[in-house]
């Protein structure tokens, strides 16, 4: 026999939601570090090779001021997908998440060769 307890509240919770909002905090603290590399390598000489990011990376506050439009427009886009197809929102993220993990590593490589040089 089964009891069943109709005051027990019920939760529409999805993991995958949890995951994205880990995901966003994630990405958002790479992306600060990405500011702050690039920064630093313009500081000490360096230059900045990506076409589109000329434009910005050459002040730090315009730089960040985008990468905050951008982390905007893909946390919006995770989550619209996730909402119509369960996980890709995630494997999106993860996916931006990681290459941003190879950006940051680019850029502690280039300053630690600025570094080496002077």
């Amino acid at each position: 026999m089964q009891i069943e307890n109709k005051n027990m509240l019920k939760f529409d919770f999805n993991i995958s939601f949890l995951v994205i909002f880990v995901l966003c905090v994630i990405l958002g603290v790479l992306f600060c570090l990405d500011v702050i590399s690039t920064s630093f390598i313009i500081w000490f000489g360096g230059l900045e090779y990506n076409p589109v990011m000329i434009i910005f990376a050459y002040n730090p506050v315009l730089h960040l001021i985008f990468k905050i439009a951008i982390a905007y427009l893909i946390i919006k886009m995770a989550m619209s997908y996730e909402k119509k197809y369960q996980y890709t929102g995630v494997v999106a993220l993860g996916m931006v998440n990681i290459w941003y993990i190879f950006v940051i590593c680019n850029n502690l490589g280039n300053l630690m060769i600025i570094e080496y040089l002077f």
